[in-house]
């Protein structure tokens, strides 16, 4: 089951519900510091190769 409310909620005073790109974009952009519930990515992670 998915989690309707977390720390990006929590830290930009949104109602529990499910997070938008917007939500992560604003938190990034306010430099929200990681903890044991949220851990950043400078890159995402390669596609998959066929074989």
């Amino acid at each position: 089951m998915a989690r309707s409310w977390n720390r990006l909620h929590e830290h930009l005073g949104a109602a529990p519900g499910p997070l938008t790109f917007d939500m992560v974009r604003q938190a990034a952009a306010d430099q929200l510091q990681e903890s044991d519930d949220l851990d950043w990515k400078e890159k995402l992670p390669e596609q998959p190769r066929e074989g």
